[in-house]
């Protein structure tokens, strides 16, 4: 008779040791930030210049991040003449840059999840050569997916906890024999 009592607490233990280990893992990862998108607009007086000029439709803007990565890329006149829209994950950076081929990078942006921000860009060309895309085809959206996650193991860690709470049942109902 304790013999199956024991069983059934072993048993009771340890589905409740899972279930933890499964609801830990669940709630470990969060999903990803939602985007800061950056826009710009002729129209509006944010439109991207370089010395002075318009840049014309079909020229590539660049985001650069706190280190020095490309982060996003967004054209002009992609949507609309001299329009530009740009999303910068949070996860890929604290704050951008932005830059054209030949151009100085301009002033810093704070990137903020879920947030917008127009930006004017007046840009002056550089005498030395820009900073080189580390990723080439980087798609204009950022990262757009599932980036990042929980940095610790969370299911292995809840599973060799379920394990120990099953040893400390078994342990418990050798006591009760005793």
């Amino acid at each position: 008779m304790a013999k199956k009592s024991m069983w059934r607490l072993l048993t009771v233990m340890s589905a409740a040791a899972f279930a933890l280990a499964i609801a830990a893992s669940a709630f470990a990862q969060a999903p990803p930030s939602p985007p800061h998108q950056f826009f710009g607009s002729a129209d509006t007086g944010s439109g991207a210049e370089l010395d002075g000029e318009a840049l014309p439709d079909g020229t590539v803007i660049t985001a650069w991040n706190q280190d020095g990565d490309a982060v996003g890329t967004a054209t002009i006149g992609d949507t609309d003449t001299g329009v530009w829209t740009m999303q910068v994950s949070p996860d890929d950076a604290d704050s951008v840059t932005f830059s054209v081929d030949g151009s100085d990078q301009s002033a810093s942006f704070d990137v903020e999840s879920g947030s917008f921000a127009e930006v004017g860009l007046a840009l002056s060309s550089l005498v030395v050569a820009p900073p080189v895309d580390p990723t080439p085809g980087l798609p204009a959206t950022g990262s757009g997916g599932l980036v990042g996650g929980s940095s610790l193991p969370v299911l292995p860690l809840a599973l060799v906890a379920s394990v120990i709470v099953a040893l400390g049942g078994v342990m418990a109902v050798r006591r009760t024999r005793a």
